[in-house]
């Protein structure tokens, strides 16, 4: 799609090119400016929302009432970041250069029992056979499902606390010094350089564990920056950071390819038995009974949710009495048909369970199709979702106060906006999905201006300038050694913070979890040092 040549385009492009200058001087002086949230931030609201205003500028200009709001928002959000960057230069880490840290079995091992411990606590809320991996691994057809129930169905707890500690943080940084303390053992130290292989496997496959596949970009940020850092020549960093990229774009197709084998649907995953362990049947029977408006809702085709809803209906109401109620795989001709031993063969043939195959591409155009979803998720779906809930707050009449982390506790009321937007704009988009756990949530660098005005502008960037200076001063108290894993872990924040809440990202998504892993670490290393 072209864009239209016009003032507001020019607008647009003049702040974008001022962002990406501005970057590139700073960056060309001190590449461990990196390790500023205030530049990393605005680069990515560059990538994410700048560049496709600029090249969609004619349809926003058609969508919203009011398209230089948020071209205001997006654009003078960036460029005031970039000018506070520049201001406050006198904060910015400086160094000759970063080398792997010596004395890094203390860190490992510590990093290797916290990711242990912190995966340990989510099994106890969702166990083993009722995670996504599992489903993956035994029942890909129920994967998606799976997914749902074991992150959003579970809802805020320790167990999702747990959760993305292990997966933005813990799991980024054991996958990085697994690498490094491979390289550095081979080939003096074998064993050492096999527990580093194996710890460092089990951490990526571990992070899987929900079903969400997307969740491994935290790693390639955090190898990406420690390939940057660690490796001395341009050579080496660029088949390191090579390896990050072609590593997780593997681990993405063999999720996708995994996922579409051949199954009995229902087979192995009980949806119903773990929604009665986690006393999440409510919720549960609104998920299956909104997969029911749209086929392929969670890629599951509509004559499986007949079986699926029965059996969780009949657990929910007697308690988990498992063999009293019916099987939730979708049996030939019909599932409500019993065999009984007068029956013909051939009959009792029909009565085997339906094995579903998942319709594949061909081989030859997977790599087109892979490519163009990566591009529209990182270039449009961000983009047009953050529209959305602007055109959601000139639509609709919200308390903007209400939409803010903690109003519930402060209001007595929150309103729930990813919730909303998706149900009004998301499921046209869908083509009718209406799946109840389906949100669109944007960054909150937009949602707070889109119903707070010029106050949400202001609450956005003083949350992003304080933990700004945190991290600055956190930077100042480490060696230059651990700067990459504090880049992995600013690259790691920016990217969750493109789609998600301040405090979300803080609490549910680790962001307090690495600062206090880098803590650890400044003492530990200290420690060692004397």
């Amino acid at each position: 799609m072209k864009p239209v040549f016009s003032g507001f385009w020019a607008f647009n492009v003049v702040c974008t090119l001022l962002v990406l200058t501005t970057c590139a001087v700073r960056f060309s002086k001190n590449k461990y400016i990196l390790a500023r949230l205030s530049f990393c931030f605005p680069l990515f609201v560059c990538v994410f929302y700048q560049v496709p205003l600029v090249i969609f500028s004619g349809q926003l200009d058609r969508a919203l009432a009011e398209p230089w709001a948020y071209a205001l928002v997006v654009n003078g959000g960036a460029v005031a970041l970039v000018s506070w960057g520049w201001l406050s230069s006198r904060f910015d880490f400086k160094a000759e250069g970063s080398e792997f840290p010596v004395a890094v079995n203390g860190v490992y091992s510590f990093t290797a029992l916290a990711g242990a411990a912190l995966v340990f606590v989510y099994l106890w809320r969702v166990s083993w056979e009722c995670s996504g991996l599992y489903a993956l691994m035994y029942d890909p057809w129920m994967t998606l499902l799976a997914r749902e129930f074991s992150v959003k169905l579970i809802g805020t707890s320790i167990s999702t606390y747990a959760l993305g500690a292990y997966v933005n943080t813990v799991a980024p940084m054991l996958a990085l010094l697994s690498i490094w303390l491979l390289k550095a053992s081979v080939p003096h130290h074998p064993l050492r350089a096999i527990i580093a292989v194996l710890v460092g496997f089990l951490a990526i496959l571990a992070v899987l564990i929900s079903g969400t596949k997307g969740l491994l970009v935290s790693s390639m940020l955090m190898l990406l920056a420690g390939a940057f850092f660690w490796c001395r020549t341009w050579i080496s960093r660029l088949l390191m950071g090579g390896f990050a990229v072609a590593f997780v774009m593997a681990s993405l197709v063999a999720f996708e390819v995994l996922k579409e084998r051949e199954s009995v649907v229902g087979g192995h995953y009980d949806f119903a038995a773990c929604s009665v362990k986690a006393g999440t049947c409510q919720k549960s029977k609104e998920l299956i009974e909104s997969l029911a408006l749209r086929d392929y809702s969670l890629g599951l085709p509509s004559k499986y949710i007949g079986p699926i809803a029965a059996r969780l209906e009949c657990l929910c109401a007697s308690e988990g009495a498992v063999e009293e109620c019916p099987s939730s795989v979708l049996s030939s001709p019909a599932q409500s048909v019993a065999i009984t031993p007068g029956q013909a063969p051939k009959q009792e043939q029909e009565q085997a369970p339906v094995v579903q195959a998942q319709a594949v591409a061909a081989s030859q155009n997977r790599s087109l199709i892979f490519l163009q979803a990566i591009f529209n998720r990182m270039l449009v779906i961000p983009f047009q979702v953050s529209v959305w809930n602007f055109m959601y707050a000139e639509s609709e009449e919200v308390d903007g106060f209400k939409t803010l982390p903690f109003a519930r506790r402060v209001l007595g009321e929150s309103v729930n906006i990813p919730e909303l937007v998706y149900q009004k704009f998301g499921s046209v988009y869908a083509q009718g999905d209406k799946t109840s756990t389906s949100t669109a949530p944007t960054s909150f660098f937009l949602v707070y201006p889109a119903f707070l005005g010029v106050m949400g502008m202001a609450i956005a960037l003083l949350a992003i300038i304080v933990l700004d200076l945190i991290l600055a001063r956190l930077a100042s108290s480490m060696g230059s050694g651990l700067i990459p894993i504090l880049v992995g872990v600013v690259l790691i924040m920016c990217v969750n913070f493109m789609s998600s809440d301040y405090i979300t990202v803080l609490m549910s998504h680790g962001g307090i979890a690495g600062l206090l892993m880098l803590s650890f670490y400044t003492l530990l290393l200290k420690k060692n040092s004397r």
